[in-house]
């Protein structure tokens, strides 16, 4: 079964003119936390903005899923919860 949720992150950040936002919202889809951060990075660097730090993440739903045979189905969210680490940023994880 493959699941891809919809993230939600509140990121501290530097914007492309200097200035600097604490709690900027950003959304990204993703199967897990790694894919959905690479999504949401992936964006900030398209609008020329650069990520500070991941200040709180949330999962708002489920984007969509696909069982084996590769049809759509609806699972709850509630049934099927992603795992979040504890250091939400990953820039700093090393290998």
């Amino acid at each position: 079964m493959t699941i891809c949720y919809q993230w939600e992150f509140t990121v501290a950040l530097l914007m492309k003119s200097g200035r600097k936002r604490n709690a900027h919202s950003v959304l990204a889809l993703g199967s897990k936390y790694s894919d959905a951060h690479f999504d949401m990075t992936y964006k900030l660097k398209k609008r020329g903005a650069q990520l500070i730090s991941v200040v709180k993440v949330r999962v708002m739903g489920i984007a969509f899923a696909w069982d084996d045979n590769y049809k759509y189905i609806q699972p709850k969210l509630a049934d099927c919860m992603p795992p979040i680490p504890e250091n939400l940023n990953l820039n700093e994880l090393k290998p």
